[in-house]
């Protein structure tokens, strides 16, 4: 029985074999995904030109800086004396 026990230690079981060599292809493929990805990278930032060049960076605040001065006019005060005369107007339409 010695002998069988000292055999197991010194070579592996076919099982063991399978997943070592099964554990070389897994890494072989992950490597040679990981060179083909710099590659792509590589190609890829010097050939395209950076089209959003002006958009990074922070931007200002939008505010309503800019106020119009707007006369609005109620819709009950509108009658016939408003007529060929432009005129603004606030509401919700329901539908």
């Amino acid at each position: 029985m010695e002998n069988q026990d000292i055999n197991n230690e010194s070579n592996p079981s076919k099982k063991a074999l399978k997943k070592q060599q099964k554990a070389a292809d897994k890494a072989l493929k992950k490597s040679e995904r990981a060179e083909a990805r710099n590659d792509t990278k590589i190609g890829e930032e010097g050939d395209a030109e950076d089209v959003s060049r002006g958009m990074y960076g922070v931007s200002p605040m939008i505010r309503s800086s800019d106020r119009p001065k707007r006369q609005l006019v109620a819709v009950k005060d509108v009658n016939k004396s408003l007529d060929n005369k432009t005129i603004w107007l606030r509401g919700r339409l329901h539908t």
